[in-house]
């Protein structure tokens, strides 16, 4: 059974693009980016990190390493803090990713 059962819009609801929702407990990091649900930096894994689009090992442990030595991400933007991350990497994550439901 899809871990994604359930999860479903009522007659009438409306969705704009730019909509976040939150994805039931049970749906794995790639369903929830298939269906538009974006990681969270802060509680995401190197192993989910790298399912982001030209995020490889090497930029989803430098994601974790800095946030672990400086402490959780307050925006999207603090990924630019990363080395290895710049404005154009911050911009095309933009979409796929989240602090805390921002």
């Amino acid at each position: 059974e899809p871990a994604w059962r359930g999860f479903a819009l009522a007659a009438g609801d409306r969705v704009a693009e730019g909509d976040r929702a939150r994805a039931p407990g049970g749906m794995s990091a790639a369903m929830r980016l298939a269906v538009g649900v974006p990681l969270d930096l802060n509680r995401a894994s190197a192993a989910e990190l790298e399912l982001l689009p030209g995020i490889g090992g090497v930029l989803s442990a430098a994601i974790v390493a800095d946030r672990l030595a400086r402490g959780p991400f307050t925006s999207v933007d603090d990924l630019a803090r990363v080395r290895g991350i710049g404005p154009r990497t911050v911009e095309r994550l933009r979409r796929w990713v989240t602090v805390g439901g921002e």
